[in-house]
């Protein structure tokens, strides 16, 4: 099973999107520490999904200044996929992708409202996915839906500019897009190299129509580039899998498409050219 959107720092859950409290709180909390430390907390989250029953787990490290702070030194275990937080409104990013790629992190991820990218930089994040590219990376974009930015960003409209405008390598939308998920759904059925994972989703929405919107999504993908995930801490293990589980078993969606959305779509999203 792969469970996709881990994060190093516990954070409180106050039951409601708080995306700019989170990352500040992140980035603050990861400064605080060394690379020891930071070595430690990969430890203690590579044995927690071991013993909540995962395979491997794609992990995120939010902290835009890594650069400076050097984590991306550190040997992850076998059960963990690195990934990082990037800005795309840096500067050096030719440097930067080498260094990640030489330290095989191969998954960047960018949050359009937490880091504010809006209309006016989406030339920027279309420079960066060239650039990832041409090294075989693969981009994951927040589709969230939410904040005070509400109608200043759209991951699943940055999405589509990066594939209307020649990005063929994978790009993953995270969340699904939410509301927007018919968007992300009719951007999937005509471009093959996007995927979603449903991380923090179903327990949000849940009792909402999104939820139906999803299953219509679905069975619309026929399962396919679809991925489960947890965005654990913010929402821990157990309780995600408690609502995909109700999820399934409300839409009667059946065990062979299960193992897809769990396992066999990342497994062969991993067949890309790392």
């Amino acid at each position: 099973m792969i469970d996709a959107n881990l994060h190093l720092i516990k954070i409180k859950d106050r039951g409601y999107n708080s995306p700019d409290y989170i990352l500040k709180n992140i980035k603050n909390i990861i400064k605080s520490k060394d690379l020891k430390e930071i070595n430690e907390l990969i430890k203690v989250l590579s044995n927690k999904i071991t013993n909540k029953g995962f395979s491997q787990g794609l992990v995120y490290v939010f902290d835009e200044e890594w650069f400076e702070n050097n984590w991306y030194s550190i040997k992850f275990p076998d059960n963990l996929i690195p990934g990082v937080l990037f800005d795309p409104l840096s500067e050096g990013i030719d440097k930067k992708l080498n260094i990640l790629k030489e330290n095989n992190i191969n998954f960047l991820k960018i949050l359009p409202y937490e880091q504010h990218i809006f209309k006016n930089n989406y030339d920027n994040v279309l420079y960066l996915a060239k650039k990832m590219e041409k090294r075989d990376m693969i981009l994951t974009v927040c589709c969230a839906y939410g904040s005070r930015y509400l109608h200043k960003t759209n991951g699943v409209e940055l999405v589509s500019y990066l594939v209307n405008n020649g990005i063929e390598s994978p790009i993953i939308m995270a969340h699904g897009g939410m509301v927007k998920v018919f968007d992300a759904m009719s951007l999937m059925l005509e471009f093959p190299n996007l995927y979603m994972d449903i991380s923090f989703t179903l327990p949000y929405w849940w009792g909402s129509s999104v939820i139906r919107d999803y299953a219509f999504t679905f069975e619309k993908l026929k399962y396919e580039r679809i991925f489960y995930g947890s965005d654990y801490p913010y929402i821990n293990f157990k309780k995600s899998m408690k609502y995909f589980n109700k999820f399934c078993k409300k839409y009667n969606i059946d065990e062979k498409a299960v193992d897809k959305i769990l396992y066999d779509n990342f497994k062969n999203l991993l067949k890309f050219n790392f």
